[in-house]
This record gives structure tokens, C-alpha cells and sequence, in this order.
């Protein structure tokens, strides 16, 4: 039989910080080479992605899927009619789950409070799942990816990933030198942004609305 030392762990909790400490390296090196960028944005968003799971999940440990597909949860267990048989590979959209992480009905699974995000912190974190889309599904031909945007939209996730953190379905269950590797790598974040200030394009708002 192999040790366990043989295989590598990890769970949505450390995953999310595990990919906001490579996110924030990653950022930090894109500022003499911006092509890191296109590394950045998948690390940024399964950072949140990962976050959003970890949060949502619930103590029936299927909080993060679509309604239909949660096995064990209250209403899969009373044969609620609504609930169709669980498809366990595939939790919810990143989308959802931002989504029903603002909602009041969100509480018992976070362990705090639903997460308040601002309509621009709402539209980067859109554009951030719009991005890394386009980038994880490789194309023939190029991409061309304007930067100076970049520093703010990763701010956003930070300030989601913060809150999130501080919520006890997450911050329970790491260590403090986890929590501290998370926190050093929100401040790298934090402080680029504030040295590459930028506004999103008025066309690109009102799209987004």
C-alpha cells in the first residue's frame, strides 16, 4: 500500500488559498512581463471559484451544487420532487454561486454574512469569469488582452475572497499559517492595484449591466 506521502491533498479551502498566493506571485512578475496576465486571471478565478465552493457547501456537503443534483440535502432526503437524481461531478456555476453568496439565505451555509459587493466589484468579477473562459478554452490564432484594467478586477476578487474568508465555513478549518499566506497575498494584490488605479470603459459598463 503506498503512504500518504505518496499523494497530494488538498480541498476547496486551501485550494482557494493555494491559488490567491499564485495569483498574487503571478501579478507581481506580470509587472515586467504583462503575458503573465493570461496566468494570472485562471488563478484568480479558481482562487474565487474555489472560495465560493468552500463557503457554500454546507454541513450536508452539497451547498455548492445546482439544486437539482444535491444529494443528502433536507429536501433530497424528504423526497422533495423537485430534486432529480444528484449528478456529483459538477457543482453549481461560478455565476450562482457569487449570486447566492449575496443572498440573506446564504447565512447558515457561510457561517456569517451574505456577501455585500459593490455593482463594479459585481461587473469585474463577471468580466474575470468571462476571461478566464476564454483563456482555459484554447483556440487556434491569438490573444490580446488589454492590462490596465487588470490590477482593479484582481482587487475585486480579493475583496470578495476577504469576506469569504472571514466566514467560519472557511476560516475554521485552516490553519493561522494558511490564513496569514492568504492575507499576504490579498495586501501584494491590494498594492498593485492602488499603483495601477484604473476605471472600467463606459461602453464596457453599460454592457455589463
Amino acid at each position: 500500500m503506498m503512504s500518504d506521502e505518496n499523494y497530494a491533498r488538498t480541498d476547496p479551502r486551501r485550494m482557494a488559498v493555494l491559488c490567491i498566493q499564485r495569483a498574487a506571485e503571478t501579478i507581481r512578475s506580470a509587472e515586467q512581463n504583462t503575458a503573465l496576465w493570461f496566468l494570472a486571471i485562471p488563478e484568480l478565478h479558481r482562487a474565487v471559484y474555489s472560495a465560493l465552493v468552500a463557503a457554500l457547501t454546507g454541513t450536508h456537503g452539497t451547498g455548492a451544487y445546482a439544486r437539482r443534483d444535491r444529494r443528502g440535502s433536507p429536501g433530497w432526503l424528504q423526497g422533495d420532487q423537485d430534486m432529480s437524481s444528484p449528478n456529483s461531478q459538477w457543482v453549481d456555476t461560478f455565476e450562482n454561486l457569487l449570486a447566492r453568496a449575496q443572498q440573506t439565505t446564504a447565512v447558515a451555509d457561510l457561517g456569517g454574512e451574505p456577501l455585500k459587493l459593490a455593482g463594479q466589484i459585481c461587473r469585474d468579477l463577471r468580466k474575470l469569469n468571462e476571461l478566464r473562459d476564454d483563456i482555459e478554452h484554447v483556440k487556434p490564432g491569438g490573444w490580446s488582452l488589454e492590462v490596465g484594467g487588470l490590477p482593479r478586477i484582481a482587487n475585486s476578487a480579493v475583496v470578495a475572497l476577504r469576506h469569504l474568508f472571514s466566514c467560519s465555513s472557511i476560516r475554521i478549518h485552516l490553519s493561522e499559517a494558511e490564513i496569514q499566506a492568504a492575507e499576504g497575498a490579498f495586501r501584494t494584490i491590494e498594492e498593485i492595484a492602488k499603483l495601477y488605479p484604473s476605471e472600467p470603459p463606459k461602453s464596457w459598463q453599460s454592457n455589463q449591466d
